[in-house]
């Protein structure tokens, strides 16, 4: 949590991901790969979301599922997307 207030923490939030966004575009330009801009947007957002979307935030704001989601099925996705990609630079590594 930035501040006291949870309005200014939710503009951080998503100065933040806003942020995560645009590094997630970069990696795209540089690397022509969707699946590893998707992975790094995700990730950027769940260390943004699990780090500083705090109960009583999600409490104010009437988003307690969101919270429920970040904590518990987010960072799953994450892994399941980063198998996901692994398994398909070895099948290229050794189609070759």
């Amino acid at each position: 949590m930035f501040w006291s207030s949870p309005s200014a923490d939710i503009q951080i939030i998503i100065f933040l991901l806003i942020v995560s966004l645009v590094i997630a575009v970069a990696s795209y330009i540089f690397s022509k790969k969707i699946l590893v801009s998707i992975l790094v947007m995700s990730l950027l957002s769940n260390v943004i979301l699990y780090g500083n979307l705090t109960y009583r935030i999600a409490i104010s704001h009437d988003i307690l599922w969101f919270f429920r989601f970040v904590r518990d099925i987010f960072p799953y996705i994450n892994l399941v997307l980063f198998i996901f990609l692994v398994v398909i630079f070895v099948k290229h590594k050794y189609e070759k």
